[in-house]
Parts: structure tokens; sequence; C-alpha cells
């Protein structure tokens, strides 16, 4: 229990030291799992997508999904992350940056 609080407090400190210089930091509501032995994709862009719509986010109607570039290497991979991107925009889903993840309105 010390260990976790010492961790949890460590990394508020570096939050408001970031801050303090004008830093902004963002944490993830999700991460596309890669093998990192490989680098490739551990799940498909239609697993992505239902595990996506079963998570709860950060901020009401947005989701900030963590990807790794080096995981999409592979045309396989990179098939499917189109395969992904084309399941979000078809229900709704917007692709958005995180300079704009504040200001954007839905």
């Amino acid at each position: 229990m010390i260990m976790f609080y010492a961790r949890w407090r460590f990394k508020i400190t570096i939050f408001f030291r970031l801050a303090r210089e004008g830093k902004r930091v963002f944490g993830w509501d999700d991460e596309w799992g890669v093998e990192w032995k490989h680098n490739t994709l551990k799940y498909g862009g239609a697993a992505m997508y239902q595990r996506l719509n079963r998570r709860h986010t950060k901020s009401p109607q947005k989701v900030v999904l963590l990807m790794h570039d080096i995981a999409y290497r592979s045309p396989k991979d990179r098939d499917e992350l189109r395969t992904f991107v084309r399941l979000a925009k078809d229900s709704g889903y917007i692709f958005s940056t995180l300079d704009q993840y504040e200001s954007d309105t839905l």
C-alpha cells in the first residue's frame, strides 16, 4: 500500500510541475495492445472496436485511444487499423487530435 501511494504521489507531483511550466498531460481511456516481441497487434480492428464500445471514458463522449506506431508496420496490421477506423466512423465516431480535445464539441 505504501509503495502504491508513493508512486501515485510522485505522479501527481510531476503532473503539477509540468502544468506550472505550461505543459499539458493526457491520460488515455484504452490502449490497443501490442505484442512487443514482434511489434504486431494483439487483436484486430473489429475486436478493438468492440472493446472500445464497452469502455467508460474519462470525459463524456470523448475517447483517448493509445496506439503505438510500431505496431502498424505490416500490411496485415495496417488493414486492421483501416477496419477499426471504418467501423468507428460508420457508427458515428469522429477522429481528432489531442490539441483539439478540450475544444471539440460533439
